[in-house]
């Protein structure tokens, strides 16, 4: 009959977009699932007789419109779906996706409330309060439960056959986002919890993320770099043996982003995410390509890349995300693209905004207040932190040291602390020069407790970490009036940025130590070192800094 010919065409498309969205080919995937759609009678689809068929289609359709950048489409897929499914299990998926589209959307708030309930109706509950007693419990209760771990003893264990767990392990997995963003202490409980479920019930390729959760846990509350790297190295190695090969480039993603940076260079790990960025593409993993490609703008400008080819990327990277819809990740690019623009001097000549926002957001001001009333605390910080960084570079320090609390990082031990940390210790101890006794006691404090945090880190990194030491400790003894010392640790400071490649921490040390020289009277060597960071400043691209220096040379000239 027509009937049947229909429904087995129907099958026939679905089994083919299935099987093109396995090779991660969601563009002919979603053709086929279309197709396969269309062959099914408009007004009884959803019959008993063919609602299986119906439901599996409505559910491929849902995921390959949301990779394929089309979120009104899924939305109507998903909203069809919900509609005419019977039961729970019936409409996991299409939860699955909405959340995935609310995140990709920015719209943390529902996005987190849907997760919720639906891990509610899963058997899975969450205080709505964390403490750092409730924190500290769930992550003891979790180290007790893994004393026994081996990564052998994982693989050697049944795989989690539960429908229920399985699914509230995934919707878990999907967190990691939003609440990166939102909530960053809820993190590790959602980690503990991953890690309950998969030791009691058994182990799918989504366990791997609550140990890479645990072992950031373990950095960011303990303080503990090399169990939680040991933990992440472990959760990698779980994933690739569990066979997760889609969800790959996330964890690489993550681990390069939060873990690695505490032992690994990071010029090692920004070239990771370049490449996991196209990883992520193949894969279908849009979220994922686009967090990867933020993360590596970043990383990259802390390794000193030129800003012109910085912007360049920048400029790219966003372009890219608006294409597929990850508007989400556009607000912490925009950011790191305006700190490149402030910095390179085409601040006001280039305005980002109108091609990424549409003329939704007009600027800078209106990028932080969206933060603010949405709740996204650390997209809020990021901007903060961005403006205390720009007038730290550009040597305004009283308007650094101003901006440097509102723009303090809640995590500890996280990439924006070390930054903040650095910047905050140098601009206290200009401020201790200049200040009268009384107040240069508060910003020596200031500066003193970055150089303790900075041994801290420098133990973890010595590559990352070693040059901003030295030049914290110079500072230091330049307060005290300690020549000798001061002198050579701007010295030490400014082999260590060369040795380990940083070009814009190398224009710092040379110039704050040619300001030393000038202080002490050494005149022609403080010509020569100021010299010497305008050259890095070049290199780096820095132009609005270039300025300062000449004005600097020109007072000794002058004086001359």
């Amino acid at each position: 009959t027509d009937s049947s010919m229909c429904t087995q065409f129907a099958k026939l498309n679905l089994k083919a977009g299935e099987s093109s969205m396995e090779k991660f080919n969601f563009m002919s995937g979603f053709s086929y699932i279309e197709h396969g759609i269309s062959f099914l009678p408009k007004e009884s689809k959803w019959n008993s007789s063919s609602y299986d068929l119906c439901r599996s289609l409505h559910e491929a359709a849902c995921l390959a419109c949301y990779v394929n950048a089309l979120p009104t489409k899924a939305n109507e897929y998903i909203s069809e779906l919900l509609e005419n499914a019977q039961c729970l299990e019936h409409k996991l998926k299409a939860y699955y996706v909405m959340v995935k589209n609310l995140t990709s959307s920015g719209d943390f708030k529902q996005a987190l409330k849907k997760t919720f309930d639906v891990l509610i109706e899963l058997g899975e509950t969450f205080p709505t309060e964390i403490t750092p007693e409730i924190m500290q419990e769930e992550l003891s209760n979790t180290k007790s439960l893994l004393n026994n771990f081996t990564k052998e003893s994982i693989l050697s264990s049944p795989k989690l056959m539960d429908e229920k767990k399985l699914w509230a392990i995934k919707f878990m997995n999907n967190l990691s986002g939003p609440l990166s963003i939102t909530n960053y202490q809820m993190g590790p409980l959602i980690a503990c919890r991953m890690v309950q479920l998969s030791s009691q019930y058994g182990y799918c390729s989504e366990s791997a993320f609550g140990f890479l959760g645990y072992g950031q846990a373990q950095i960011s509350v303990f303080e503990d770099v090399d169990e939680g790297y040991r933990w992440g190295k472990i959760a990698l190695s779980l994933l690739e043996s569990l066979g997760g090969k889609g969800y790959l480039p996330k964890m690489r993603c993550l681990f390069n982003s939060y873990v690695s940076l505490w032992k690994e260079p990071f010029h090692a790990s920004s070239n990771v995410l370049l490449h996991t960025h196209s990883e992520a593409m193949l894969v279908g993993d849009v979220e994922y390509a686009s967090v990867s490609a933020f993360f590596y703008c970043r990383q990259a400008l802390v390794c000193g890349q030129n800003l012109l080819l910085a912007e360049k990327e920048c400029k790219a990277v966003a372009s890219k995300m608006v294409q597929l819809k990850q508007i989400q990740m556009c607000y912490g690019q925009v950011n790191t693209y305006i700190f490149i623009l402030k910095m390179n001097g085409n601040y006001g000549i280039v305005n980002p905004f109108p091609e990424i926002f549409d003329g939704k957001i007009a600027n800078e001001e209106e990028l932080l207040n969206l933060a603010l009333s949405s709740g996204k605390r650390i997209n809020a910080k990021g901007i903060l932190s961005n403006r205390f960084q720009v007038a730290f570079w550009l040597g305004q320090f009283e308007e650094a040291a101003e901006l440097a609390e509102k723009a303090k990082p809640p995590p500890k031990m996280s990439f924006m602390e070390v930054y903040h940390v650095f910047c905050e210790g140098l601009t206290a101890f200009q401020l201790a020069r200049r200040s009268s006794s009384s107040s240069a006691s508060k910003w020596m404090t200031i500066g003193e407790e970055a150089v303790t945090r900075f041994r801290l880190y420098e133990k973890c990194s010595t590559w990352n970490w070693e040059n901003n030491l030295f030049l914290l400790e110079a500072e230091y003894h330049q307060c005290k009036q300690e020549e000798d010392k001061a002198a050579a640790k701007y010295r030490a400071s400014i082999k260590s940025a060369q040795e380990h490649r940083f070009v814009h921490e190398e224009a710092l040390a040379f110039e704050f130590y040619g300001d030393f020289l000038r202080t002490i009277r050494r005149v022609d060597d403080s010509k020569e070192k100021y010299a010497n960071a305008r050259l890095c400043y070049e290199k780096w691209g820095a132009h609005a800094i270039i300025p300062r220096l000449e004005e600097k040379i020109g007072r000794i000239q002058g004086t001359e």
